[in-house]
């Protein structure tokens, strides 16, 4: 910083203070691996693994930055303070790579990120038992935060899809505070708004537990979600949302859909009185969902599915056997199942797996799992129906990774994770490049010496990355080119 911007960063820093703090927080609940038996849910499962995240590097111009910038106009002289939600320092939005706080009061649960085109983003969190959102468009940047449902009490889950149309779906379940009931809630953005909260499901006289969401190109959209110990299933269209269907037994649903909304897969798993297994069912919009059939040949648990533009979809999944260990398996459509297929070594225990597939069926899974010495994260590929590459470890130091989170997205995965202890942790990012492997890891939170909770990664066909996080009370986000 030349003297001239020094000067400027002081009397900026000096007006910041004098205006009042932003600031905001998340912690997203991590799904964690059944131990082989059955268990007590407690409502609290977000139906997935944090994380997300992106590179440290500044694109301001040639101006220098000093921690966040409180929405200023100096027009590229130096930064000081936050940067705001909406524009930059030239009125558009900010620039790649900018630290942007969403929630001015601070938020209390999970929080999510979605995309689907270089033009639009969608985030939603948690307030003060409140479920509020921005998003995200590109001259505009951030909006300022809006209220989708107003409560006193607080979510147990919370999940949101992105539509290329421009529209999203955000869902949540809530206890109604009176008659200890878990009820599903959805609203719908309509590329302006977000629509009046509306039950999902049709039997508010059973406890729901998690969710899960999935839109196609067109802005059709289905729902997952456990109640009363059973999968159910709907569908949205430009009519309205379709009767509930009963999938069968079982918790934990996940949901992926193609892109062009002729078919979609939801997963979960069930207790069978001697072990846990995986199950699927395929909808196809001539006839609609299939009877469920079991994805595993031993046992699994804690199931996630991707599928790609031709209908192929994959299934990560945990398994206990002797030690936790990630397994993959790939449906090729109007073929059936491929073979099961190991993906963490076996060796050391692995957790929070993480899976991605972007449109042309190249497929990434995350994990973390002990090298020997600490937990690293580590990711394996498969190029369409090819075979499953040699695990590979990201990140190094001394500090334990966990909480990987992949996303697809122009041809390429990006991967968040966070690295540390109660004491401090630092979330980090690394994305793949084609012909010369992952990058070197960068720190998402720039150094900041607060401690890093939970992340969640978005990125769209473009390539553009979103990343949000949870900066110790504050939520913040990076989207970047």
């Amino acid at each position: 910083m030349n003297a001239r911007n020094a000067l400027l960063a002081v009397a900026l820093l000096a007006a910041a203070c004098s205006s009042p703090p932003v600031s905001s927080t998340d912690v997203g609940n991590s799904a964690q691996p059944d131990s082989g038996a059955p268990e007590l849910d407690s409502g609290l499962s977000d139906s997935g693994t944090d994380a997300g995240i992106l590179d440290a590097s500044d694109s301001d111009a040639g101006s220098s930055d000093v921690g966040l910038d409180a929405g200023d106009s100096d027009a590229g002289a130096a930064d000081v303070g936050m940067a705001d939600a909406s524009t930059d320092d030239a009125g558009g939005p900010p620039p790649a790579g900018s630290l942007v706080e969403l929630a001015p009061s601070g938020i209390s649960g999970a929080f999510r990120v979605a995309t689907a085109t270089a033009s639009t983003g969608f985030v939603v969190w948690q307030e003060s038992g409140s479920v509020r959102g921005s998003t995200y468009g590109r001259t505009s940047g951030w909006s300022v935060a809006s209220t989708i449902e107003a409560g006193t009490v607080n979510v147990n889950t919370l999940e949101l899809a992105a539509s290329a149309d421009g529209t999203a779906l955000a869902g949540w379940v809530r206890w109604d505070g009176g008659a200890g009931l878990e009820n599903a809630w959805i609203s719908r953005y309509d590329g302006t708004s977000w629509s009046a909260p509306e039950l999902l499901e049709t039997s508010s006289a059973r406890i729901t537990y998690g969710m899960h969401l999935a839109m196609d190109d067109q802005g059709n959209g289905f729902a997952v979600w456990e109640q009363g110990g059973s999968i159910w299933a709907r569908r949205r269209t430009a009519s309205g949302w379709s009767a509930p269907v009963e999938l069968g037994a079982g918790r934990s649903p996940w949901l992926a859909c193609r892109p062009d909304g002729t078919s979609a897969v939801a997963v979960w798993y069930r207790w069978d009185g001697s072990a846990n297994h995986v199950s699927a069912s395929i909808f196809s919009s001539y006839g609609g969902w299939s009877a469920a059939e079991q994805v595993d040949l031993s046992s699994g648990s804690d199931p996630q599915v991707a599928m790609d533009a031709s209908g192929n979809f994959v299934v990560a999944y945990w398994r206990f056997a002797g030690t936790g260990t990630i397994y993959g398996r790939r449906h090729a459509a109007g073929q059936g199942w491929e073979a099961e297929a190991k993906l963490s070594s076996g060796a050391q225990y692995a957790l929070d797996h993480s899976l991605a597939m972007d449109r042309n069926g190249e497929t990434a899974v995350a994990w973390h799992e002990s090298d020997g010495t600490v937990e690293r994260v580590f990711v394996t590929q498969a190029s369409g129906g090819g075979g499953w590459s040699t695990p590979q470890s990201l990140g190094t130091g001394s500090a334990p990774a966990a909480s990987p989170q992949l996303a697809f997205g122009g041809g390429a995965p990006s991967l968040t994770w966070v690295a540390g202890d109660m004491m401090g942790r630092d979330a980090w990012f690394s994305t793949f490049v084609a012909g010369s492997g992952w990058t070197t890891p960068d720190l998402l939170d720039q150094g900041d010496s607060r401690k890093t909770n939970a992340t969640r990664l978005a990125r769209d066909p473009s390539g553009r990355s979103t990343a949000v996080f949870d900066l110790n009370g504050a939520l913040m986000v990076r989207t970047f080119y």
